[in-house]
């Protein structure tokens, strides 16, 4: 296992029990408008890729799709299949999914592809198991200059962490923000440029206070 990649995998295996109380009330604000765009609708196969505690595959089953879940961590899965029992959920890597060619109408990904250490071979993964004429909808942070709080953050920590800190590198933060960046990513694994959306959605984001938790 590469660097990032352990280093990603331990830090989600300790923290999994704690995603609802830090990310989650930010993060599943996304997932109406990603299911929105993928056109998830009654009777379609979804894949949720980096599904972390399941919320985005009980969406797409809400709206009667078929859903599965699929996550790195054990600790994830075992969250997500204790909270959503219907729904089949396993451990695998977004780099290599465990599915046959063609299995699914849709892959998702809420906020997934910049956890892992290549986000392009996920991409390629994506497009694989797809069927055709599938659609693949993900989410990324939007860069600093369209995002107050990703500013707020960056200035914080320019201004009071320790920049030497030993952290293995991995993709950019702000992957795939630029319009043409996503563009040509998702083109050079076979999807067609032609019919992507690139959407800025804006939520409310509360921050937490240094006595937190």
């Amino acid at each position: 296992m590469k660097p990032f990649a352990k280093f990603e995998h331990e830090g989600w295996q300790r923290v999994a029990g704690k995603y609802d109380s830090v990310w989650a009330s930010s993060t599943r604000q996304f997932i109406p408008p990603l299911l929105d765009a993928a056109d998830v609708t009654r009777n379609k196969s979804v894949l949720d890729v980096g599904c972390g505690p399941g919320y985005v595959a009980a969406a797409a089953a809400e709206r009667g799709a078929t859903s599965r879940g699929l996550d790195f961590s054990r600790e994830m899965v075992a969250i997500a299949q204790k909270m959503f029992p219907r729904i089949e959920f396993c451990e695998g890597d977004a780099q290599n999914l465990p599915f046959t060619d063609a299995t699914f109408d849709r892959v998702l990904a809420n906020f997934a592809l910049l956890h892992v250490s290549e986000p392009e071979r996920a991409c390629a993964a994506a497009f694989r198991v797809l069927k055709p004429g599938g659609k693949f909808g993900f989410t990324v942070w939007a860069a600093p200059e369209e995002n107050p709080y990703a500013k707020m953050m960056n200035d914080a920590i320019q201004a009071h962490a320790d920049l030497e800190v030993d952290v293995p590198t991995g993709p950019p933060h702000y992957l795939f923000s630029g319009r043409e960046e996503f563009r040509r990513a998702l083109e050079r694994v076979g999807f067609d440029g032609a019919s992507m959306i690139f959407k800025l959605h804006t939520i409310q984001w509360n921050v937490l206070t240094a006595r937190y938790p």
